[in-house]
């Protein structure tokens, strides 16, 4: 399997990033074609190459997100939210922040349907995730605090 080094992969995003979703996506057609199947799962390499790592998680996240939202969804996945994987990726594995992901993506919490599974609501509501994660998808709820400051925040908009 070819890698994708730093060079290719900044290269991409100057070019821009509709051609790099292109690419992600033959890349996901191929992988579902060599399978005879829809992609149900991706094999991630434990390590390797930062490029190469960073392009599996992109791929992973754009195959849940059509998961969720149907093949035609395009999820943003321009600089910024590029950025968003690599920040998170400094404290987890790559397997760690996959699996983060696709739990994320299966949270039917309405404010990350509101904001259509974003990665930028991925990273602030991290905490709710990882809970996720550990403890099962229902136990994502909010919290009392958080419970209390969206019941200022609606009086707030009443005023």
């Amino acid at each position: 399997m070819k890698t994708l080094d730093r060079k290719t992969f900044s290269a991409a995003i100057e070019c821009g990033i509709e051609a790099f979703i292109k690419s992600v996506n033959k890349s996901l057609s191929d992988r579902a074609a060599d399978e005879g199947q829809h992609d149900n799962g991706l094999s991630l390499p434990a390590a390797g190459d930062p490029g190469q790592t960073m392009r599996e998680l992109i791929i992973h996240y754009i195959s849940r997100y059509k998961e969720r939202y149907g093949p035609k969804a395009r999820p943003d996945v321009g600089p910024k939210m590029i950025g968003v994987l690599q920040r998170i990726s400094k404290g987890y594995n790559q397997r760690q922040v996959s699996a983060l992901l696709t739990t994320y993506l299966k949270l039917d919490d309405k404010w990350f349907q509101t904001k259509y599974h974003d990665l930028a609501t991925f990273e602030q509501s991290l905490h709710r995730v990882l809970h996720a994660t550990t403890t099962g998808l229902k136990a994502a709820e909010k919290t009392e605090g958080e419970k209390a400051s969206d019941i200022i925040a609606e009086g707030e908009k009443k005023k």
